[in-house]
């Protein structure tokens, strides 16, 4: 009579585990189902950045302010937008001669640099939205930029399949002279 009693005692368990088991899942599905039809309910505010870009946009970075907020593309353009009110500020379309695909803000603000598959580099006053520069020295599409923390050095870099001296350049910010290169290796 013992073993009998142990072996029911042992189903209802399996037979109570089996009820939780069931009894959560069907709760889970439960939330599943009310969050879904609330999320389908609920009202995102939006505003949609219209009239910019033709082609594919390749970088968008903001000001380190926030407030703005450039994009550059496949269609050689670099826009700058008014972050908030989601117009656009500038359309500069004619200063790249090829995609542009790599860009980068000075840390206080006051310069981006973009840079493209034209082998070039422009400096962009950031604050009064006008060319600042153009810089060239690249073999091959520039598809990186980085200003250093101190905001004193421009680092370029080229997508080059072999080793060039002028793989990554540094260029002095405010002077925009080369001042060092470094190597693929």
């Amino acid at each position: 009579r013992g073993k009998l009693e142990r072996e029911v005692l042992r189903k209802s368990r399996w037979a109570v585990l089996g009820r939780l088991g069931g009894q959560a899942l069907g709760i889970a599905a439960l939330t599943m189902l009310v969050a879904a039809l609330l999320s389908v309910t609920e009202t995102w505010a939006e505003q949609v950045m219209r009239d910019g870009h033709t082609a594919a946009v390749r970088r968008a970075v903001f000001s380190p302010d926030g407030k703005r907020l450039v994009s550059v593309g496949e269609d050689k353009r670099v826009i700058v937008w008014d972050f908030d009110s989601r117009r656009q500020l500038e359309n500069f379309d004619k200063d790249h001669t090829g995609w542009v695909a790599a860009l980068a803000f000075s840390p206080d603000g006051k310069w981006f640099a973009t840079g493209g598959y034209d082998k070039t580099m422009i400096v962009w006053d950031a604050i009064n939205l006008r060319k600042e520069t153009m810089l060239r020295g690249h073999r091959d599409k520039v598809v990186s930029l980085a200003f250093s923390p101190d905001g004193k050095t421009l680092i370029s870099s080229a997508y080059q399949p072999a080793p060039y001296d002028d793989a990554t350049i540094l260029w002095r910010a405010g002077s925009w002279e080369r001042f060092a290169q470094i190597p693929l290796t």
